[in-house]
């Protein structure tokens, strides 16, 4: 059994804020800033200090390069970084449905994902992204059923 390919994140259900930070800092960098920061205010330092804390920090989550870009490009400000829950959930379903067609038990993916073994068995059923906002899976295909 070989070990899955990591599976790209739909950009399309991400917020304009976060599609802007993959332009300017890449694909990964931005990745490890959500899930460092999702959900918070991140204050950008301003470059004044190279030994800060806050730049240590960066550093240590993004590389030097992408620290670098984006105190260039916001010095100072507050960053409200989104969650990005739809696409990381998505992202992650499309990992468990290509481990599972590699072979993966169905026990094994619960274990590493930290889901019910239910969880998993729903997650092979659908494909990522076939869901409504704000709809739990499943709703979303039963609303044609009421359209005229």
């Amino acid at each position: 059994m070989t070990e899955p390919q990591p599976v790209a994140i739909d950009t399309g259900n991400l917020p304009e804020s976060v599609r802007e930070l993959i332009d300017l800092i890449g694909l990964a960098p931005t990745l490890a800033l959500v899930n460092a920061w999702g959900g918070q205010i991140l204050h950008v330092p301003t470059g004044d200090n190279p030994n800060s804390k806050a730049r240590r920090r960066l550093v240590s989550v993004l590389g030097e390069s992408a620290t670098q870009a984006l105190i260039w490009n916001y010095p100072g400000q507050r960053l409200t970084i989104a969650r990005c829950v739809a696409a990381m959930r998505d992202a992650r379903d499309r990992q468990i449905i290509a481990a599972y067609g590699d072979g993966t038990p169905v026990a094994r993916l619960a274990a590493e994902n930290f889901l019910t073994d239910r969880q998993i068995r729903t997650i092979i059923k659908r494909s990522p992204g076939d869901s409504v906002a704000g709809l739990a899976p499943g709703q979303a295909r039963q609303l044609g059923l009421f359209e005229d």
